[in-house]
């Protein structure tokens, strides 16, 4: 036990007689913090969450303080604290302190969410968010685009090379309309130059054109490697002497009756 001293002086007859008394002293009765790993039903992880709990809360004041954290309102809550045995505990009485379930440092406290209709799990489910996907046209209308910068760069060091400089760049840009001629002659097509650039299975400058019609070889990819993308059979690479730049509407299938 804990105990005080203080001392009491008597006078008798001239003479100070000093005794010591003990007295109990009377501590405050102050509750520790403990600290819980936080998880949830609803969201993915541990949060990363490790927090400092008051053993004096009630699980009342718990819950409170963990709808700031992950989000599901207090009367939705059923709180279970795991321990490292894998043994489980619920807490199912508000009035009662979390002190009073014993909990272990580093124990998990897990939030089951119980709300049928509840937006924190909604929220996590990413198949309900709507995805913004571009096009190939509009993406090629786009400045500053990685497939451009690669062009210019491919275009670069093909003109680096002795092929190259000694063949002129080609004045087609990409997005230009265009008419294709065949190598006999015979066939003119209509398409949009979506490529301007060196190549793998060749030498000097190509150009590579989706066409209005499913006329050409590939769908922007040659041997693997991708120059652009369109449906399959409506892309060509051809060399920049066989296109002709200028506005060309596009050509419409007539359905034979």
């Amino acid at each position: 036990a804990c105990f005080r001293f203080f001392f009491a002086s008597f006078r008798w007859n001239s003479t100070v007689s000093v005794r010591f008394v003990q007295l109990p002293l009377i501590l405050k009765n102050t509750m520790a913090d403990v600290k819980l790993l936080i998880t949830s039903s609803v969201l993915s992880g541990s949060l990363g969450n490790q927090k400092n709990l008051s053993t004096a809360l009630t699980i009342k004041q718990l819950k409170d303080k963990l709808y700031t954290i992950v989000g599901t309102a207090p009367e939705f809550q059923k709180l279970e604290l795991r321990s490292a045995d894998g043994s489980v505990t619920h807490l199912d009485d508000d009035n009662a302190t979390l002190g009073s379930y014993n909990p272990a440092a580093e124990s998990e406290l897990h939030v089951v969410d119980a709300d049928p209709n509840s937006t924190v799990a909604s929220l996590q489910d990413l198949s309900l968010v709507e995805k913004y996907k571009m096009s190939e046209e509009d993406y090629d209308k786009r400045d500053g685009t990685y497939r451009k910068y690669k062009a210019a760069k491919d275009a670069a060091e093909a003109s680096s090379t002795p092929a190259a400089a000694q063949e002129p760049a080609p004045t087609a840009k990409i997005g230009n309309r265009c008419e294709v001629v065949s190598e006999d002659g015979s066939l003119n097509r209509r398409g949009t130059v979506k490529y301007v650039g060196p190549v793998d299975f060749g030498k000097g400058y190509w150009i590579g054109v989706q066409l209005d019609e499913p006329l050409g070889k590939n769908d922007g990819s040659v041997k693997g490697t991708r120059y652009f993308s369109c449906p399959d059979k409506y892309g060509c690479f051809v060399k920049p002497n066989k296109v002709t730049v200028g506005d060309f509407p596009e050509e419409i299938l007539d359905d034979e009756l």
